[in-house]
């Protein structure tokens, strides 16, 4: 009897002892799961928050044409940047750019001063944004202009003194024929040209002394094409005026040569404009108003500062004014500049455009 009471606690212990078992093991499976569920979801998380910040970048089989097969006319080409600065949040569904393919006339005359470029802006800090660094730019060529021409800005003008049109042949020569001399818009070596404004008169350039007698401001143009365009601003759509599509035989790559003719008027001639006394301001508004000063599109002159290269006919005029009047592009020289400055102001197409190939 008591041999068989033993046996008996003997298999209720051995019951006991396998419940508890299954259920530690049970537990033991929940919690797993439980962590593991968890784990995915941080994860799913973290790549989400990385893909809502971070723009895919353009591959890097894309690239910017440069404006001529010789070495030494070799301007800033972008290609796509890795870096990705976290001051500026791009909606993940915000259209890239694309490069387009422009051939640019092989130009032995067109090249760059790298010693005259690199001494110039040597000591601009690179991590300032906004109109700080528009402020560094602005008195960088303002000094050197000061420095290289009596009576500056007043001694330059529109019309007197052999006005803006003295510098016509110099700072526009041909990069097909440099015994020529082109128009803007068209590449027109020769027909009855006038003064273009390219930052309209009426927008703040003026016809007085100062701004409009700096050729980076006004250009020789095709009549045709001067009266065409008006006082519009640069860009695509209503009441916009494209350079390189609506004039008479005009050259795509015109889009680029004009945006950064506009920046570099944006910047050096801001704070002193020709037609009276208020700032030049670039804006995302094509709307005209007297005596406001602002000119456009802001957006488009940045996508097209990146999406069209430094072009032989604007290193041909960087040297050329540097030599004759002290004057460099900042723009021309460094492309990157232009998103430094206003890439906060812009739209998030020309914001990921400036992360995506300038890292700005």
């Amino acid at each position: 009897m008591m041999k068989k009471r033993a046996i008996y606690q003997l298999l209720l212990l051995s019951v006991f002892l396998v419940s508890c078992t299954s259920t530690s093991t049970k537990k033991k499976g929940r919690k797993s799961s439980e962590i593991s569920q968890q784990n995915s979801d941080i994860s799913s998380t973290s790549l989400t928050s990385k893909a809502e910040v971070t723009s895919s970048p353009v591959s890097a089989s894309t690239s910017v044409v440069n404006p001529s097969t010789n070495p030494s006319v070799n301007p800033t080409s972008i290609t796509p940047s890795t870096e990705v600065p976290p001051s500026i949040s791009i909606p993940p569904d915000t259209p890239s750019i694309t490069i387009p393919t422009v051939n640019y006339p092989d130009c032995d005359w067109a090249v760059i001063n790298e010693e005259a470029k690199e001494n110039f802006w040597l000591g601009v800090d690179g991590n300032k944004r906004g109109d700080d660094i528009r402020q560094e730019l602005r008195d960088k060529v303002w000094n050197s202009m000061s420095e290289k021409i009596s009576g500056f800005p007043s001694s330059i003008s529109y019309k007197s003194n052999g006005g803006v049109a003295q510098y016509f042949e110099g700072a526009y020569r041909s990069p097909y024929n440099q015994d020529k001399m082109v128009r803007y818009y068209s590449d027109a070596e020769s027909g009855s040209y006038n003064k273009e404004h390219i930052w309209p008169n009426s927008r703040g350039a003026g016809e007085g002394s100062g701004c409009p007698g700096d050729p980076w401001v006004i250009s020789p143009c095709l009549t045709s094409d001067n009266s065409g365009r008006g006082n519009n601003v640069y860009g695509i759509g209503t009441s916009c005026y494209d350079p390189g599509k609506d004039a008479q035989n005009a050259k795509e790559f015109y889009r680029g040569i004009a945006s950064r003719a506009i920046l570099y008027t944006a910047t050096v001639w801001w704070k002193n404009p020709g037609k009276n006394s208020k700032f030049l301001e670039l804006v995302d508004d094509p709307t005209y108003v007297a005596g406001d000063n602002k000119m456009g599109m802001l957006s488009q002159m940045l996508i097209w500062n990146i999406q069209y290269d430094v072009s032989p006919h604007e290193i041909i005029r960087n040297e050329y004014l540097y030599e004759t009047m002290g004057s460099r592009n900042p723009f021309v020289d460094h492309r990157e500049y232009a998103c430094k400055i206003w890439a906060g102001r812009a739209n998030a197409t020309a914001q990921k455009a400036c992360q995506q190939y300038l890292g700005v």
